[in-house]
Order: structure tokens, then sequence, then C-alpha cells
């Protein structure tokens, strides 16, 4: 085999570069066309058909329309429990986490809490379901009612002492210093001791 040094001046350079240019151009115009069939909604050739109800519900979801991207979870969701060939770690119940997370979103804390225990009937992890738990504590000590979240933390415990510990005992905190405020006891500072006087 015979090498043969090209001149990085000459013909063979100006064609390389040449098509150096212009694959990186067939590259640019494909990343693009690929980019705006996935904007538009994509084409046969760049979506699943058999996740046309998640798109959306992820599209109704970002333009804060929640009713409809619940209807579409739901219909994604009875969809995918049809299907005989599904992966065997596949729980589809999953959606109702984003169910759930919609519906606090509306401010409907009550569907939100049946939509997670429908979830955790249906056998979803139980991380997943005691983290939106959780949230929805959370969603009622915003609201100021410390009473139902501690209650929805307690009733939750055993699943993660340790997670719920920490918020049950700054709930009860709360609600302490309420009850405090209300009869009218001082606030204890950091300076008072506790105890004897």
């Amino acid at each position: 085999m015979v090498a043969i040094a090209l001149n990085s001046n000459g013909p063979q350079a100006h064609v390389q570069k040449s098509l150096r240019k212009r694959s990186s151009l067939a590259t640019l115009v494909a990343v693009t066309l690929v980019a705006a069939a996935t904007s538009l909604g994509g084409c046969a050739l760049f979506r699943n058909p058999d996740s046309l109800h998640l798109m959306k519900a992820e599209e109704f979801s970002r333009q804060e329309q929640y009713d409809k991207a619940i209807e579409e979870y739901r219909l994604h969701m009875r969809y995918r429990l049809s299907l005989e060939k599904r992966p065997e770690w596949e729980n589809p119940f999953f959606y109702l986490i984003l169910i759930g997370d919609l519906q606090l979103l509306q401010d409907k804390p009550d569907q939100a809490r049946a939509t997670l225990e429908e979830a955790e009937k249906q056998g979803v992890d139980v991380n997943l379901v005691s983290d939106r738990y959780r949230s929805l504590a959370h969603w009622y000590e915003k609201k100021g009612d410390l009473d139902t979240a501690f209650s929805i933390l307690k009733g939750r415990r055993e699943h993660d002492p340790i997670l719920f510990d920490a918020m049950l005992d700054r709930i009860a905190k709360l609600i302490v210093a309420q009850a405090d405020a209300g009869a009218g006891l001082p606030k204890a500072s950091a300076s008072q001791p506790q105890g004897r006087k």
C-alpha cells in the first residue's frame, strides 16, 4: 500500500473541507426537521401512537389545563392496562400519582387523597405514594390546616418513619405554638430556660 501525502492547501484538502461542511449542514437540517416534527405533535415516523394520550396529558399539564390532562392520563392508563404484552415491571396505575399531583394543583385535596389511596391499593411503589402523602400534608400545612396535615402523616408514618417523623415534629410544634398563642401564653424563646426558673 502506498501512502500519499496530501497538501493541506491542495485540492484534496478543499474537497474534504467541502464534504465536512455539507455533512454538517445535512445533520443540522435533519435535526431541525426532527425537532419541528416533534414540536408539531410529531408525525408517524417520530411518535409512538401508543403514547398519544400520554403526550396529550403532558401538554395539557404544561398548559395548566388540568382536567383535560387528568382525562388523558386516565385514557393512557386504561390503554396500558388493556395490553396483554406489557413489561412485567410496568404498573400503569403509576399514573394515579400524576393525577393526584394535578388534583392538588387544582386545590382538590380530597380527590387527591382518594387517588393516592387507589394508587396504594393498586400496588404503586410505596415510596412514591409516601412521597405524595407528604406533599398532601404539606398542602394542608400551607393552608393552615395543621390538624389534617398531622393526621395524614400519622396515618402513613409506618411507610417512612424518619421522613414522616420530621414532618410530624415540625407540625406538632406549630400546633402547640398556635394553642399557646390562642391561650395568650408567651412564646418560649431560646434565651429562656425551660423547666426550672
